[in-house]
């Protein structure tokens, strides 16, 4: 589909072109989709490209682990029956424990330790995520092992293990509506999944020190508020996580994300 996408590119631009600039975005879905007006068209189009992307980062991670594995096998550490390690890479082993439960402790395990995360640890972690169900979201346990999750200096680590293995849309149902959703204005340089995960993460660069005074001084007010509830920092990273959910809605995105996160928290405890 992607090397398609190319193909029409240097069709349309009549010369070798790899870039899919905005300006191609309405005259390429306009060939590949039938239904739909100008708008849903494109955003069909960007959906299944950036699914694509998706598919081919896992097959090449896949590859890759096949022949780090092969070549340092004897170097594959076994942890217990749950993980293997090999250098700082965390591997699943077959007999692991498949509950949405010990997939949040992995998750939790796995961010803690800063580990890389490997191709069979994003696998198993779709295995769990297939067991997610209305009680599960309702689970008390489970519910603060998602917070103790938040609540981690580094947990934009664990959310975005947890959005590569599907994980994150299938515990927060409704962040489905933003996957690979893009906008097209100058604030948004990534879908708007990611776009939220990377204002946790500029959060977690802040409270760690790494921006300047003249950068913290930017975005004076998301410091003082992280200061302010610097206790309970999951509640302000569950505000960063929703803040542009209502942008997959009609109407102003503000209100509509209002609604949704009510709908949301009626699925968790």
């Amino acid at each position: 589909y992607i090397l398609y996408i190319r193909n029409m590119l240097h069709f349309i631009t009549g010369r070798h072109e790899d870039t899919l600039f905005i300006d191609h975005h309405s005259k390429i879905s306009e060939l590949l989709i039938s239904r739909g007006d100008e708008y849903e068209k494109v955003m069909r189009m960007m959906h299944k490209i950036y699914d694509k992307a998706m598919d081919i980062f896992l097959i090449s991670i896949h590859a890759l682990d096949q022949i780090y594995v092969d070549s340092r096998k004897r170097k594959l550490k076994r942890i217990n029956d749950q993980y293997s390690l090999l250098d700082n890479e965390l591997f699943i082993n077959d007999n692991a424990e498949i509950s949405v439960e010990a997939a949040l402790d992995t998750i939790q395990f796995c961010t803690s330790k800063n580990y890389l995360y490997s191709y069979t640890l994003i696998q198993y972690l779709k295995k769990c995520a297939r067991l997610i169900t209305p009680e599960i979201r309702k689970n008390k346990d489970i519910f603060h092992k998602f917070i103790d999750i938040l609540s981690m200096p580094n947990s934009y680590n664990a959310l975005n293990l947890m959005k590569l293995s599907d994980f994150l849309y299938k515990y927060i149902k409704l962040f489905e509506k933003i996957r690979h959703f893009i906008i097209y204005n100058p604030f948004h340089k990534f879908t708007v999944d990611e776009h939220s995960l990377e204002g946790i993460w500029a959060l977690e660069r802040l409270l760690s020190h790494d921006f300047n005074n003249f950068e913290k001084g930017k975005v004076k007010d998301l410091v003082d508020l992280a200061e302010k509830h610097k206790d309970a920092l999951w509640l302000v990273k569950i505000a960063l996580l929703f803040h542009d959910i209502g942008k997959a809605f009609s109407g102003d995105h503000s209100r509509s994300g209002v609604e949704i996160a009510d709908l949301i928290f009626e699925e968790l405890p």
